[in-house]
């Protein structure tokens, strides 16, 4: 991850949040920027078992993957944006797909540069006039 993301930092079991403990966080500069949850190779991300758990964290992570470690997808705002297979299960073994790796690069690199809304503060009136009288 280091070297297609080299500015984030990844954290795996991060500390527990609102809807989860999702597996893995990337930040920058100590701001969150993306959650991946990983299951055990070849379990079936659509399984009825995770309905539950992905439903939660597509709604409350905006910046979300979600994967098997051989399929990666990448969720944002809620929404399927991107599905990549790096790899198959065939007969009992792990078989590369890399016509696919360069998509997959580029998965991970939009995933890392995500950039959340930003609050605003606005200054109200009274605000500036209390700041302009310690003046």
């Amino acid at each position: 991850m280091k070297l297609l993301a080299p500015k984030v930092e990844v954290t795996n079991e991060p500390q527990r949040i609102d809807c989860g403990a999702p597996d893995y966080i990337l930040t920058c500069k100590g701001i969150p920027v993306g959650y991946i949850e990983a299951k055990n190779i070849g379990k079936s991300l659509d399984s009825k078992l995770y309905n539950e758990q992905f439903t939660c964290y597509k709604s409350s992570l905006p910046n979300l993957i979600i994967t098997d470690y051989l399929e990666f997808r990448l969720y944002l705002e809620g929404l399927l944006s991107t599905s990549i297979v790096l790899a198959e299960i065939e007969n009992g073994k792990i078989v590369a797909r890399p016509e696919n790796f360069k998509a997959f690069t580029e998965l991970i690199q939009e995933f890392s540069r995500y950039k959340g809304q930003t609050i605003i503060y606005p200054i109200s009136s009274s605000s500036q006039t209390s700041n302009r009288s310690l003046s």
